[in-house]
């Protein structure tokens, strides 16, 4: 092939590849923009639910040091006719109160042990002994926590783990709880519907 025959060939096809190469570009920049885009909104929603967990978990530990300063001051108030009452009264808040914060730190544990899965995937997560007996004990616990101080994707979390524990009830109930806070949670709305159908029950 000469030099002008290639000349004529790239001059005939020139815009042919031009538009290609510019089709390309825009396909390539769209996919980018999504994907930045995606991700972005998955920090943000990350974001805001640590928020959320520790804003709920702020109010009630606000709650409990209010009523707690209270009862301290009657407890300690020589004109109070009933200072021994609020002072046993004072000491079971405070038993109260200790119980929460394991039960909360159990919840922060159970976020972080719980297996990852994708929507709807199928139970069969693998864990050794150990890993189970934690997980176990971390959900008990956790289960005692106060239901304000619990959020969708507390719930959701305990779900996921009675899940995988095989507690197949328990983990519909968590997500049934889960969903009653954030209704449109794709996740959440899959991994009931597995519970469902391997309750044997319409999804």
């Amino acid at each position: 092939m000469t030099i002008d025959s290639l000349a004529g060939t790239l001059s005939t096809y020139w815009p042919v590849v031009v538009v290609a190469g510019t089709t390309l570009g825009t396909v390539v920049g769209s996919v980018l923009t999504i994907w930045f885009r995606l991700r972005h909104e998955r920090r943000e929603e990350k974001k805001a639910r640590r928020e959320d967990a520790t804003s709920t978990w702020d109010r009630l530990k606000e709650t409990y040091d209010t009523r707690i300063e209270q009862l301290a001051k009657l407890s300690e108030d020589p004109a109070n006719p009933r200072r021994e009452r609020d002072h046993q009264r004072l000491l079971k808040r405070r038993r109260q109160f200790e119980r929460q914060i394991s039960s909360y730190q159990s919840q922060q544990a159970l976020n972080r042990l719980v297996p990852r899965r994708s929507p709807g995937e199928a139970l069969g997560v693998a864990l050794d002994h150990k890993g189970r007996a934690e997980l176990t004990v971390q959900l008990q616990s956790a289960r005692l926590l106060t239901p304000g101080a619990l959020t969708a994707a507390d719930y959701q979390a305990q779900g996921d783990a009675s899940w995988t524990l095989g507690r197949v009830a328990d983990a519909l109930t968590a997500y049934d709880r889960s969903l009653a806070l954030r209704p449109d949670d794709p996740v959440t709305l899959a991994n009931r519907g597995a519970v469902l159908r391997q309750l044997g029950r319409p999804a």
